[in-house]
């Protein structure tokens, strides 16, 4: 998992701002942000010793559910890999069309 990779700071940060997130319906900054070019996929922001780490999500299959699609870093002001948000977009029509395609996160 993309989460495995983080450094040790970055996955704390990450998994503290999932255990906040948990009793919010909808999230806002400073934890999460709209990308530009895709209404329905967000990126949860997690800054940890100068790197900006910017896992894409999106809302549902549930209500009150968010499914975290790629992980993905910000450097120079774009996302790494490139290709993060043609993922997730394709990953969220996959769990929109079958939800059992998800799994909770530990």
């Amino acid at each position: 998992m993309w989460q495995d990779s983080l450094p040790d700071k970055a996955a704390a940060k990450m998994e503290m701002i999932l255990a906040h997130l948990r009793g919010v319906k909808r999230l806002t900054r400073p934890y999460t942000g709209t990308r530009v070019n895709h209404p329905h996929i967000f990126e949860l922001i997690v800054t940890s010793e100068g790197q900006e780490f910017r896992p894409l999500f999106c809302y549902g299959p549930g209500s009150q559910q968010v499914t975290l699609l790629v992980g993905a870093e910000e450097k120079g002001g774009k996302l790494e890999p490139h290709s993060a948000e043609a993922i997730a977009e394709r990953r969220r029509q996959i769990i929109l069309a079958d939800p059992n395609r998800t799994t909770p996160h530990e």
